[in-house]
């Protein structure tokens, strides 16, 4: 690009600039224009790449974050009693005492979970359930952390409703058998 008498530099550095290119330099009446828009792009994806790891560090899963919940948990609900044995890997067998159950799972009903740690209730997902019956089934629940052998949970399937915002008189209370 070649300076004309009726182009200024500082016109030219506006123009140029306006179009997405940055003067580099004017010697001799030549225009070194520069590429911004590729550096603009890899900045903006090195910003977007950084906000994706800054968001990744707040969310928690159960094989990394919530090894307080491992364990086997039972309570006592309106039916009887419920049992969960969480495991590291973030797989869980569920099981109860209603005959129903007990009749179709002997073993306890086995699935996968994931725990998100929020305020003022935690969540938890029950999801992927070895039964052909429920493997497109979530139950999804809230609980709490009483101390470090209790929690109360409260969830719905998925096929039922939504999950619980508050606890009510359906809440279990789980408390930790002794490792």
């Amino acid at each position: 690009m070649c300076l004309t008498q009726r182009w200024s530099q500082r016109r030219l550095r506006r123009s140029v600039s306006a179009a997405d290119f940055r003067l580099a330099d004017v010697s001799g009446g030549v225009a070194q224009l520069l590429s911004v828009r590729l550096i603009e792009i890899f900045m903006r994806f090195k910003l977007f790449i950084f906000c994706i790891l800054l968001c990744s560090l707040g969310c928690r899963t159960a094989s990394v974050q919530s090894r307080s919940i491992v364990g086997e948990w039972i309570g006592k609900g309106s039916d009887g009693r419920v049992s969960f044995n969480f495991q590291k890997d973030g797989s869980v067998l569920w099981l109860d005492d209603k005959t129903n159950f007990k009749r179709m799972f002997p073993s306890g009903l086995s699935a996968k979970y994931v725990i998100r740690e929020q305020s003022p209730f935690w969540e938890i997902d029950i999801y992927d359930f070895k039964d052909v019956l429920y493997e497109c089934i979530i139950f999804r629940g809230i609980l709490q952390s009483i101390d470090d052998r209790t929690f109360r949970m409260q969830g719905m399937p998925s096929n039922r409703g939504e999950r619980p915002k508050n606890f009510d008189n359906k809440a279990v209370i789980f408390t930790k058998l002794s490792a």
